[in-house]
């Protein structure tokens, strides 16, 4: 199970790291069409937001198997090392229930939603699918996470050489 949550944490870095390039690439010919030549085109406008939330969600989800979502450390490292654990797999589980609340109403929401995007004449439901793929990342990660702790490389601690690839859990 490691090393499927850990492909899949690569993937989505990956995946990531494309959205923001895209991002970036819309971002500059928009304003260099702008600046040079006073053309706009509203899909351009459109594409990003929906990028956007890709990248939003998906950073959230990555950010769970990485460790470096928000947390409420100022409590939890005044307690005992086993109670940090008991509340580090109870967060991890709070987690996992958000991302299936995301993942379960984002469906019902791309299932409902029957318009189609000005611009670029998609329909409107394309915006809700980040949530249903983020949400499942997020309870896949969480889980992860609530049975075997978080990844040594997110707590900041080094691997075992009979850790890195191992995929026995």
């Amino acid at each position: 199970m490691r090393a499927v949550a850990s492909y899949l944490s690569r993937a989505v870095g990956v995946l990531l790291a494309v959205l923001l390039a895209s991002l970036v690439a819309l971002a500059a010919v928009e304003t260099a069409a702008w600046a040079l030549f006073e053309v706009s085109w509203p899909e351009t406008s459109e594409i990003s937001g929906l990028l956007l939330v890709w990248f939003g969600l998906l950073g959230a989800a990555h950010g769970i198997h990485g460790r470096v979502h928000l947390g409420v450390e100022i409590v939890t490292r005044r307690l005992p090392a086993a109670w940090q654990s008991v509340v580090a797999r109870l967060a991890a589980l709070l987690v996992a229930v958000f991302g299936g609340l995301l993942a379960v109403y984002g469906a019902k929401l791309a299932a409902r939603v029957t318009n189609t995007l000005p611009a670029t004449g998609m329909s409107a439901s394309v915006q809700y699918f980040p949530a249903v793929i983020a949400g499942g990342l997020m309870v896949f990660f969480a889980l992860h996470e609530a049975m075997h702790g978080a990844p040594a490389a997110a707590l900041g601690e080094p691997q075992s050489e009979g850790d890195a690839g191992s995929d026995d859990d």
